[in-house]
């Protein structure tokens, strides 16, 4: 494709031109390069499914997942289907003529999705009263090669009577082996309402999905109804039975039925003694981002709706508080103050971020080595990766065209093995909670370049009234578990016991060393 570039004629002495400015046949892949998780690139193709179903009748979307020498991910919905026409409009990047209340607005999902998921797909698609249906097949590298914006559509025999379905292989991301259950969880929450209403059910390998179902004090929840410049706000808020131990409460986002956001801290900063406060709001007209993971908040109208929301929720939150107070001892809470700053010391030292860096890296290789069985996997240490640019070359890939496909999957792996860079600051809060509930519980405030660790000690367990002389112990303890477990969730790394034992190396190390340097008496 060239650039065209035409003088166009003024009656004044400047010249003006026009500029051809079609994009570059690259954005299709681009429009994939996105913080997508395989959940969220099949719920895609999921609310495309739902907006197309038939009104009347009942949607069945399956997705399956396959692993293995022909791994592949197939969605496939009984909707009304597309016509040529309109197959040929689905391909035309951010072209959309869903009304507000569907869930596709941009025209972008599905291209986003697909080559998110994989370098290759395939649609069918055909209507209940066509006698034949539409294929489309999409190659990143021959689309890419051919440099024009243009795909090649094909009438085929009708496999179904009437829908679409999505194949797409060549898969850019992991399948792993509970991939199936983690499906399953995700889409009982963003679904449920769907799901609930009996009119649309999801299949994942042929498991149907259960809408998730909140376990709530009754007597704590509430609807609510206001708006806000013209725009509807609905929902509920409550307390939930269990309290959270790893930020799970706040409140779930809600756009046209379909559950955008989660653990949303709406109209509150976080806090421990809040870990029951949970509810929905629904904010089917407010504006949000092409990809649909978030709403537009930079707003005015997005200002005064969690400033209202704010006074709404007041009531709630206070008795969440109050459900969850009591306070420790002043020279105990001191030392705790001591202890804490220490761990925080070590999570932020350049030996434990090369450590964690180790770890992560031994990760990715032994996982590797599983994966590729017999084909040697030469061990990498950090100064070798550092010495030839992180490009993994000179290592064994192997003689077979396998071979060398496995060690290219692997350095791509390698290359995503990154430092944890944000400085890392922890706060300790105490809390009662009953003695049935978690002894500790954490949550995070992302505030780049820093990430706040909120760790709760549940001094209503039983433990810390046995052992009360010891818990300022027991919570350094909870300190250095809670970083540890949110370091493994942040790298995806599975040993938490190893990573909490590299922590408590570090502290341990800081220790001796502000011992040896603290002056001696003579």
């Amino acid at each position: 494709m060239t650039l065209a570039t035409n003088a166009i004629k003024g009656e004044g002495a400047s010249k003006r031109w026009e500029v051809d400015i079609t994009p570059d046949p690259s954005l299709l892949k681009k429009t994939g390069q996105q913080n997508y998780r395989i959940p969220d690139a099949i719920g895609e193709l999921i609310d495309n499914e739902i907006d197309a179903r038939i009104t009347g009748r009942h949607l069945t979307v399956k997705v399956a997942i396959r692993m293995g020498k022909d791994a592949c991910i197939i969605v496939e919905g009984n909707g009304v289907g597309m016509t040529l026409a309109e197959a040929e409009r689905a391909m035309r990047l951010a072209h959309s003529s869903k009304s507000e209340q569907q869930i596709g607005e941009f025209g972008i999902g599905m291209k986003a999705a697909c080559t998110n998921l994989g370098r290759q797909f395939e649609i069918i698609t055909c209507t209940e009263d066509a006698e034949s249906a539409i294929r489309i097949a999409f190659d990143e590298e021959s689309f890419l090669k051919a440099n024009r914006w243009a795909l090649e559509l094909q009438e085929v025999a009708k496999p179904f009577d009437h829908g679409t379905r999505v194949t797409i292989r060549e898969l850019k991301v992991n399948i792993y082996a509970g991939l199936k259950d983690t499906l399953l969880d995700k889409f009982s929450r963003i679904f449920k309402h769907f799901l609930r209403d009996g009119d649309v059910e999801i299949l994942v390998n042929d498991e149907p999905v259960v809408p998730e179902e909140p376990e709530l004090l009754e007597q704590y929840t509430k609807p609510f109804a206001f708006e806000v410049q013209g725009h509807k706000v609905t929902g509920w808020y409550g307390l939930q039975k269990r309290y959270s131990q790893t930020g799970g409460y706040g409140f779930e986002l809600i756009r046209n039925k379909r559950a955008m956001l989660r653990h949303e801290k709406i109209g509150f900063k976080p806090h421990p003694r809040l870990g029951r406060l949970v509810g929905e709001i629904h904010l089917d007209t407010f504006p949000v981002a092409n990809n649909k993971m978030d709403f537009i908040r930079d707003t005015e109208l997005w200002r005064e709706f969690e400033e209202t929301f704010e006074a709404i929720t007041r009531e709630i939150r206070g008795i969440a508080g109050k459900m969850a107070s009591r306070k420790l001892d002043p020279k105990d809470k001191a030392r705790i103050d001591e202890e804490t700053a220490a761990v925080e010391e070590a999570l932020n030292s350049k030996s434990f971020r090369q450590t964690l860096f180790r770890r992560e890296l031994d990760q990715v290789l032994s996982e590797a080595e599983a994966e590729e069985g017999e084909e040697k996997v030469i061990e990498v240490s950090v100064e070798d990766y550092a010495a030839d640019g992180g490009t993994g070359h000179g290592r064994d890939a192997g003689r077979s065209a396998n071979g060398r496909e496995r060690r290219r999957k692997r350095e791509e792996r390698i290359q995503k093995v990154k430092p944890f860079l944000p400085n890392i600051e922890l706060q300790h809060h105490e809390v009662a909670i009953g003695a049935d509930a978690p002894y500790k519980s954490w949550d995070v405030v992302a505030t780049n370049p820093t990430v706040r660790l909120l760790v709760a000690t549940n001094l209503d367990h039983p433990m810390y009234g046995a052992y009360g002389e010891d818990v300022v112990l027991w919570v350094k303890h909870n300190v250095v578990e809670a970083a540890a477990e949110y370091l493994c969730r942040e790298q995806g790394i599975r040993d938490m016991l190893l990573m909490k034992s590299d922590i408590l190396k570090h502290v341990g190390r800081l220790k001796i060393e502000e011992i040896e340097a603290a002056p001696t008496l003579s």
